[in-house]
Formats: structure tokens, sequence, C-alpha cells
């Protein structure tokens, strides 16, 4: 069982069943990967600012969230840190706020990896964490 961290633009592809610029068919991605989560009994870790990332762009509360990942019966954490994670160097490293934070986040809940659409934009933190596309678990 891995914890994965989970990029909030994963979970708004499968809730705004995006089909992607490039016709990559990214709700066909995030939902292959939920069904992988489940059948291989991975676990995802969700943070508060995962949180307010899909109530931005899906316009999902965070009980409407977790009520969509109950019913596909994905496991999942939610970590909710005491004290924002040191993002200095992570930063540093070139990774903007916020993916800095979810970094830093990720790293802090002790996650095996983060699961993102936006690899490019974490490939410095592999120093830190493996950095994997949905179709790459």
């Amino acid at each position: 069982m891995a914890r994965i961290y989970l990029d909030a633009c994963v979970f708004i592809s499968y809730a705004k069943q995006e089909m992607g610029w490039n016709l990559r068919g990214l709700f066909i991605e995030s939902n292959n990967f939920f069904q992988k989560v489940k059948s291989e009994d991975h676990l995802l870790v969700l943070s508060n600012l995962f949180f307010k990332e899909v109530e931005k762009h899906a316009h999902l509360t965070k009980e409407m969230t977790i009520e969509m990942l109950d019913r596909m019966r994905v496991k999942n954490e939610f970590y909710f840190p005491i004290e924002k994670p040191p993002i200095s160097e992570i930063e540093a490293r070139g990774i903007h706020y916020p993916d800095s934070l979810h970094v830093g986040l990720a790293i802090q809940s002790q996650c095996d990896c983060i699961a993102t659409f936006n690899v490019r934009d974490f490939l410095p933190a592999q120093k830190w964490i493996k950095i994997i596309q949905p179709n790459e678990l």
C-alpha cells in the first residue's frame, strides 16, 4: 500500500469529467487512477489546500468531495498540519507557491509520492519525493 498525496488537479479532472485539450482524456486517466487506488488498496492523503483548490475550481465543498471519494470506495486520510511546513528550500529549487506547499505537506505527511497531471511543475521536488502522473501508478 502506498501513501499518495493527491494534487487537486487529478480530482478536479474527474469531478468535471474533463477530456483535455490534447485528447489525453483527463477524466479517463483520473477515473482509471481512482480505480487502481481502490483495487491496489492505496491510501490518498488530502490536505486543506487540496479542498480549497477543489472548491475553487470544481465548486465542490469539502463534504461533497469526501462523499464522492466515499462512493468510489477510495481510502483517504485528511492531513491537517499543526504548523505550515517549511517551504523556503522547496521554493528555492524553483517550485512556486502553492505547489511548494503541496510538496511540503506531502513530505510532512510521509507520503510515498505525489500524483498530479502537472508533473513539470513538480519536477524539482523529485529530490525529496517521487512525482507521478495518474497513469503511472
